[in-house]
């Protein structure tokens, strides 16, 4: 077998180099195209199985009437609700741990509004 390497000059040894990195490009690109066009079809196939969710109308929701005004509660005292908190960490420490509840020491706590704004 002959080293066709060394046969051939830094010319052709870089042409062919450009060749075969042309050919693996083409060839992955050609599957990701591939890939494309297999998934898109896919979309379009599932797409007749699954109820139209484009043209159908949302349910109007009936009006919800306001809440009735409550008495005024007295705010919970600090360190009651520290007890609360601690015991919440703790129950959800001990339920991610197996049972076993790590030390751990609530110093300060912060309110943090959680619910989202959609428009």
């Amino acid at each position: 077998m002959i080293n066709t390497a060394l046969a051939m000059s830094f010319g052709e040894r870089t042409a062919y180099a450009g060749q075969v990195l042309l050919i693996g490009i083409s060839a992955v690109f050609g599957a990701l195209i591939t890939l494309m066009v297999v998934l898109m079809l896919f979309r379009k196939l599932i797409s007749g199985y699954l109820p139209n969710q484009q043209g159908s109308q949302p349910t109007p929701t009936p009006p919800v009437a306001a809440p009735a005004p409550t008495a005024p509660v007295a705010p919970a005292t600090n360190d009651a609700l520290i007890a609360v908190i601690t015991a919440a960490v703790a129950a959800t420490l001990a339920e991610e741990n197996s049972g076993v509840v790590p030390a751990f020491r609530v110093v300060a706590f912060q309110k943090v509004n959680t619910v989202s704004k959609r428009k």
